[in-house]
């Protein structure tokens, strides 16, 4: 993201927190959704891209996992919700199929957290970028509808296997994920990098 598109984007949530506006100060990319497709064009609000090549674990659980329960999980272990545009970045899918992203401030992660856990919410896909500071690296963890799938995506700084860059470092992310999600239900994973 350009400098000046982050002054704007500065200014925007600025002007909407002034008028205290809840949830959803900033409503930015809006496109069809399509989780469980391609992710090959997706880019975060945060700036991450997947580029030529999809890399995802996909986590399955024995009942369904909330937002809040998988973060809280994840944060024993070291990773956030990722706030490296001053502000949470996520994801609900509406009705019409359309992926919504919106960014809140840090101040409202228990409004963002309820809202993508909310009832109404749970027949369609959300998601919620994730980071591990110490790492430096994160992605976006989509949750679909049913909630025992979750999916994440390395497309936040993207660790690459040293010997073989255009590798993603699956065995990293699996290191570091799966241990978090063991105590809540983890049923197992699939880790996986196709090139398109």
């Amino acid at each position: 993201m350009a400098d000046t598109e982050r002054r704007l984007l500065s200014v925007l949530v600025g002007q909407l927190s002034a008028q205290s506006r809840p949830l959803a100060a900033w409503k930015g990319d809006r496109r069809p959704c399509a989780p469980r497709a391609s992710m090959r064009s997706y880019a975060t609000p945060a700036g991450g891209s997947v580029g030529s090549r999809d890399a995802d674990i996909d986590f399955t659980f024995t009942d369904p996992i909330t937002v809040r329960a998988a973060l809280d999980a994840l944060a024993r272990v070291g990773w956030s919700m990722d706030v490296s545009l001053g502000g949470l970045s996520y994801m609900i899918d509406d009705a019409d199929g359309m992926c919504e992203w919106y960014r809140s401030s840090p101040a409202e992660a228990g409004e963002v957290l309820a809202r993508l856990d909310a009832p109404g919410n749970l027949p369609y896909s959300v998601a919620i970028d994730v980071y591990h500071p110490e790492a430096g690296t994160g992605g976006m963890l989509l949750f679909v509808p049913g909630r025992t799938e979750v999916s994440f995506v390395p497309t936040i700084d993207r660790r690459r296997i040293p010997a073989a860059s255009e590798f993603t470092d699956l065995a990293w992310y699996l290191n570091a994920l799966v241990p978090a999600f063991v105590g809540t239900g983890l049923e197992g994973y699939e880790a996986k990098e196709i090139k398109y």
